[in-house]
């Protein structure tokens, strides 16, 4: 089994360069699963954050560009199982109704719902569980988003070696939009953390506090179960 798995990407302030590739790949590959890692969508509206005067007042558009890109997806991919990883930009939504209007939750005003999973077939993944995948060698990698633990450290690869120690498991996360593959002694075991990139556009408003130059890396990845020589996923840059 082949699993895409898909770091953040920030609709609407995603590369549309990036994606084009990545639905290429999906339709040309035919991945048997999809991962996301979250914050697919960036929920710019709601953020506690400053915010840029463009979208601040845009959520409904926000809500139909992700909508967008679900239809999209299942075009190139119409029955490949998708889980949806909830990230902490998707988090926004349900801290804003907790804080201001808990009682909305009661009523079904959830992000979820109003992005349609259901309707794509799209499994919403919440807690800190993690998500299994399957990778080579008849190992696993759990998959988070990467803001279970707090704190976002500069250095690729430190934070998914957090969830190492914490989880004693392969770990594989976005969050920190940087990109690394790290072995990581655990006990007895060896055992690796993926930091997995992103697909968003540096240069868009959402994401101009990072600066002019962040270190970032355009990335997803792909695991095979069926690979007898290693574990580790492939790096793939759009």
């Amino acid at each position: 089994m082949r699993t895409g798995v898909i770091p953040d990407i920030h609709i609407p302030f995603e590369d549309k360069n990036a994606i084009k590739s990545l639905l290429q790949w999906i339709r040309t590959e035919k991945p048997d699963r999809l991962v996301f890692l979250g914050d697919l969508i960036d929920v710019h509206s709601l953020s506690n954050h400053p915010r840029h005067p463009d979208w601040r007042d845009k959520l409904p558009l926000e809500i139909h560009r992700t909508q967008g890109f679900f239809e999209r997806l299942r075009e190139v991919a119409p029955k490949t199982p998708v889980d949806y990883i909830q990230g902490n930009h998707e988090d926004r939504w349900d801290r804003r109704i907790l804080e201001k209007l808990p009682e909305m939750r009661g009523i079904g005003v959830v992000l979820h719902k109003f992005l349609e999973l259901d309707h794509y077939k799209i499994r919403y993944v919440t807690g800190n569980k993690g998500v299994r995948v399957d990778a080579g060698c008849g190992q696993y990698v759990l998959c988070f988003h990467g803001h279970e633990i707090k704190g976002v450290g500069k250095i690729p690869g430190r934070n998914a070696t957090k969830f190492v120690e914490r989880f004693g498991q392969n770990i594989h996360i976005g969050h920190s939009h940087r990109c690394a593959v790290v072995p990581y002694k655990h006990g007895p075991k060896t055992l690796f953390g993926v930091e997995g990139g992103h697909l968003s556009d540096p240069s868009s408003p959402g994401m101009e506090y990072a600066g002019p130059h962040p270190d970032w890396v355009q990335a997803w990845a792909v695991y095979d179960s069926e690979n007898k020589d290693s574990p580790l996923p492939t790096i793939i840059y759009p």
